[in-house]
């Protein structure tokens, strides 16, 4: 699963033909914002789904998935 995402991610940053710092910080922020929707996605479905492992851990690794180890 990690190589596909480091792949998908490589081929990403590739394909632009002219690459700057700012057009490459923008689509950084872009992947941050989609790994953070399915962060709160994932952790409303353990809500609804497995209360038993839901709790303040999950709320902290759910709102920063990237800096806690989530994915």
């Amino acid at each position: 699963m990690g190589v596909v995402i480091f792949f998908t991610i490589s081929a990403w940053f590739f394909l632009d033909k002219e690459q700057t710092i700012k057009s490459n910080f923008k689509r950084i922020w872009i992947l941050e914002r989609e790994v953070l929707f399915w962060s709160l996605a994932s952790m409303a479905f353990f809500l609804v789904f497995d209360r038993a492992d839901f709790g303040i851990k999950m709320i902290a690794r759910s709102v920063a998935p990237t800096i806690m180890g989530l994915w």
